[in-house]
């Protein structure tokens, strides 16, 4: 039997070319739900690490993420998965599509 294995997600940055409204940050933190899924399923083959991992995405004008990559500890499923989470994010609506760089640090508590 697999033990439950808890993480700690923190939000590092959340930076665009210019700065980030808290709208744009409390919709990145509602995703942890998802990222912690991810982390948790990469538990159940992968021995617990912890590090950074950094987040880059494109939100279009409609508040849609477009384009999102994922680097940083992890494998590829695990990176992937957290990709796959940054694509199904809604934000605000803008006046121009914004490039996002953002850093999340998963740390195992078990």
């Amino acid at each position: 039997m697999i033990a439950r294995l808890a993480c700690l997600l923190v939000l590092l940055a959340a930076l665009p070319a210019r700065a980030s409204t808290a709208a744009d940050v409390r919709a990145l933190r509602a995703q942890y739900g998802a990222f912690h899924a991810c982390y948790e399923r990469q538990l159940t083959y992968a021995p617990p690490q912890g590090g950074k991992v950094t987040l880059q995405f494109v939100i279009n004008r409609a508040g849609r993420v477009t384009t999102a990559s994922a680097s940083g500890v992890g494998d590829r499923e695990f990176l992937g998965c957290l990709t796959r989470a940054l694509r199904r994010m809604q934000f605000r609506a803008r006046r121009v599509a914004t490039l996002m760089h953002s850093a999340v640090l998963f740390r195992h508590s078990g």
